[in-house]
């Protein structure tokens, strides 16, 4: 029963997985100019979120196969979920933090993708202070609506 409750989280993460995967992911053109239209710089945007939520699943399914001890004789409780999420997405969103604030986007639009990195980084420290919030499913609501608002099609988590 426990091993089937350990292969349950392991089916549901790649079932996300290809969740994710499925909803698209951007496609760059190749072009690189001094000045990317929004366009341009969306599906770069888009292009790493991508990435990070695909490494997201990949060291959510490592670290949970590494925890295979700990959850062995019981099922995934709250205290193993928090305990994943801090050890495996917690550091994957602090790189993507990384990532968008070295990006230059257009003039135009700078302000408010500036504010949806502040967004992002704001939900992040609250989940590594809180990881319940990613849990339940919380964590991101702020930085998901600001980039739904700027145009982002890949950087809702």
């Amino acid at each position: 029963m426990q091993r089937m409750n350990f292969n349950l989280v392991l089916s549901v993460c790649s079932m996300l997985a290809l969740g994710m995967l499925a909803a698209g992911c951007g496609g760059g053109d190749g072009e690189t100019t001094a000045t990317v239209s929004k366009k341009q710089f969306l599906t770069k945007v888009n292009k790493i979120c991508s990435a990070r939520e695909n490494e997201k699943f990949n060291k959510v399914a490592v670290v949970a196969k590494e925890m295979k001890p700990e959850i062995e004789n019981e099922s995934m409780s709250q205290a193993n979920l928090e305990d994943l999420t801090r050890r495996a997405v917690v550091p994957v969103f602090q790189k993507l933090i990384q990532e968008l604030q070295q990006l230059d986007p257009p003039s135009k639009s700078s302000a408010q993708f500036e504010a949806i990195v502040a967004k992002f980084k704001a939900d992040v420290a609250e989940m590594e202070s809180d990881p319940g919030r990613f849990v339940d499913g919380t964590a991101f609501e702020d930085g998901n609506r600001a980039a739904r608002a700027y145009g982002l099609s890949d950087c809702e988590f």
